[in-house]
């Protein structure tokens, strides 16, 4: 029985310390179940954001080769220019994070104010920005047929960065919608192999749940 408990509590220790730590950069409400709380938004011409069912759907409308018709960030405000400012930007502190997200293409029809002469398909810019500078992380045709991404942001390490999806409008003669969600940042490393201080805490808990496990059996044995 002791030994039985010894592997449950050693179990238990082994799952504690290879659980990811909480990460100071956090995406909120990255499922939109709170509307666009913490999200900031920026739209021109015909351009839109709204949420449905736990989405962010951004849309370019009939809007004529607006550079941004529609645009979402985290950690950055849009100001009545449509440039970006820093405002609680996410400090990424380690070096294997990645950004994550859903992102799905809908052509809506044509747009009537495009002939449809180029220079290419509408798409999905997402940005990170820091004080000075603006990284593509990422550049997504509205053709593309892929829907689930993870954009490595070790580039960026120990950077303080707000982050855009962006909808741009080019004259492909159609109006573009993409439905955002499931965005968020994890950490590459949190695997089943704990990091060497948490072995070393595991290791010296150990006695901890020795003693605990002789005191508690001690008391049983009164009980009975």
């Amino acid at each position: 029985m002791k030994i039985s408990r010894l592997r449950f509590f050693f179990r238990l220790c082994l799952v504690m310390a290879v659980s990811p730590s909480v990460m100071a950069a956090s995406i909120a409400n990255g499922s939109f179940v709170n509307g666009l709380t913490n999200w900031s938004t920026f739209y021109t011409d015909a351009g839109n954001v709204t949420t449905s069912a736990g989405q962010a759907v951004l849309s370019t409308g009939d809007s004529s080769l607006a550079a941004i018709p529609a645009a979402l960030g985290q950690g950055v405000v849009y100001d009545n220019f449509g440039d970006p400012i820093l405002s609680n930007p996410f400090n990424l502190t380690k070096n294997d994070l990645t950004l994550n997200f859903t992102a799905v293409f809908q052509n809506v029809g044509s747009n009537p104010n495009e002939n449809g002469s180029g220079p290419g398909n509408d798409l999905l810019n997402v940005v990170a920005y820091d004080a000075s500078n603006a990284y593509i992380l990422t550049t997504l045709s509205a053709t593309t047929t892929q829907t689930s991404f993870a954009l490595d942001l070790s580039s960026l390490w120990n950077h303080s960065v707000g982050f855009s999806f962006e909808l741009n409008n080019n004259n492909d003669g159609f109006a573009s919608q993409v439905t955002l969600s499931n965005i968020s940042i994890t950490d590459a490393s949190a695997s089943a192999v704990p990091e060497a201080e948490e072995w070393i805490m595991m290791i010296l808990g150990l006695p901890l749940i020795s003693w605990v496990v002789r005191r508690r059996k001690q008391f049983l044995t009164v009980a009975i």
